[in-house]
């Protein structure tokens, strides 16, 4: 590894979506991440073992909400960056300054675009634990997520 280089970005997708995670994944390995998928809550607290630098987790998972989810995450990483995503209409209690949320029915572009927009703000603010970079490779123009 190139010592100049950014150090890799280790990134826990959490979603029941695999055609989402799939994309995400791409797109987050081709700019330099280090990806995990999975499909449920249990799976996600069960891989929640490691450290990530940021956690994409669905709101609605087929075992338990993504809130209770996130509610477990800030137990041992309460500065995390977590990403909410969700294709329903959604009624969000106030979320803590390391969680932010988007549409996942946005364009892989406009996801990356969240992505990096809020990491750049959490690496400035006063939240001394993140302090990497996150690379999200273009997709073409205009792909959507289907």
């Amino acid at each position: 590894m190139n010592p100049d280089s950014p150090p890799h970005f280790k990134v826990l997708i959490v979603d029941d979506d695999s055609d989402f995670c799939v994309l995400m994944k791409r797109a987050l390995m081709a700019g330099g991440s280090h990806v995990q998928t999975v499909l449920t809550a249990a799976d996600a607290e069960a891989q929640f073992v490691p450290p990530y630098d940021l956690v994409i987790l669905d709101l609605k998972l087929p075992d338990k909400p993504g809130l209770e989810v996130l509610h477990h995450i800030r137990k041992f990483s309460p500065l995390l960056p977590v990403l909410i995503v969700s294709g329903y209409p959604h009624n969000l209690p106030a979320l803590d300054p390391a969680t932010f949320f988007s549409d996942k029915l946005s364009s892989i572009d406009a996801l990356a675009r969240v992505i990096n927009r809020h990491i750049e703000t959490i690496k400035n603010s006063r939240l001394p634990q993140v302090s990497v970079a996150l690379a999200v490779a273009p997709a073409k123009a205009g792909t959507p997520y289907p």
